[in-house]
């Protein structure tokens, strides 16, 4: 009987050796290049990452320029519109003078005393002097002087400040443009980075898109990984074949020998 288990055993265990699910060391091997892969994978996660941050800094560093080159627009029309109203105070200044000095012989009239000479015609005296219809006009002309030069320096003021906040802008939209340009140049080398890390890649997966690429990576992985464990799991049962057919063996040998020494009794009785 034991004969006839350990025949069954070997039948068996020759069965078995012929079912098993792959070379260890392939796998093993396959495992190895996939745990390269997954690096790469990891590097390509990273510098995706820091694709996504610095296209992120880019979309609003080009929002500010726009906003800057908008508001810029806006401030330069103020400034003209600043300009304008300085020049039309200062020619309202200009005409405000010009009748002033028409008024010098009202004003020279002011002054003449009788027996004194005029500065003008050097009569001293002065029949007919130059009179104010109303004694409210001599103020006008001088009124007129001080509302101009008023305005004149609030105009001016608005020029000034219309023209600084031109210039402010100016700046804040050059250091927008440069920071922007800098953006540009620092996703520019991120880009090569990442290509450079990708070309890394198997021929196979280069192709892929990054989200196929870590879903492709990881169905290879699990494969590979299982493949590995049917392999162990194989191993696993042909030691257990192994033991069984030593265990059977000892047995048979120990039933032989038992059988020997029957047999040498029975010769030694007979």
């Amino acid at each position: 009987a034991a004969r006839n288990s350990l025949d069954v055993l070997n039948r068996e265990t020759e069965a078995h050796l012929k079912s098993v699910p792959g070379d260890k060391a392939s796998v093993q091997k396959r495992l190895d290049k996939l745990h390269e892969i997954q690096t790469v994978y990891n590097i390509l996660c990273f510098r995706k990452n820091e694709r996504g941050t610095l296209k992120a800094r880019l979309s609003r560093q080009k929002n500010e320029t726009a906003g800057a080159e908008q508001k810029l627009r806006l401030l330069e029309e103020d400034r003209e519109r600043a300009l304008k109203s300085y020049e039309g105070c200062k020619r309202e200044l200009e005409e405000a003078n010009a009748g002033l000095n028409s008024s010098i012989a009202h004003k020279l009239a002011m002054t003449l005393r009788e027996g004194e000479p005029c500065p003008v015609c050097g009569s001293q005296q002065h029949p007919e002097p130059a009179v104010f219809v109303n004694a409210s006009d001599k103020a006008v002309p001088e009124r007129k002087i001080e509302q101009a030069d008023e305005k004149l320096a609030s105009a001016e003021k608005a020029f000034r400040d219309a023209d600084r906040a031109v210039l402010l802008i100016n700046e804040r939209l050059k250091s927008s443009t440069e920071q922007y340009n800098l953006t540009e140049k620092d996703l520019s080398r991120k880009e090569s980075e990442y290509e450079a890390e990708k070309s890394k890649l198997p021929d196979a997966l280069k192709a892929l898109e990054h989200d196929e690429l870590g879903q492709e990576i990881g169905r290879m992985s699990k494969a590979a990984s299982e493949k590995l464990q049917a392999i162990e799991k194989w191993e696993s049962e042909q030691e257990a074949f192994k033991e069984k057919i030593q265990k059977l063996g000892d047995e048979l040998n120990h039933c032989r020998i038992e059988e020997n020494g029957i047999l040498a009794e029975l010769r030694v009785n007979n």
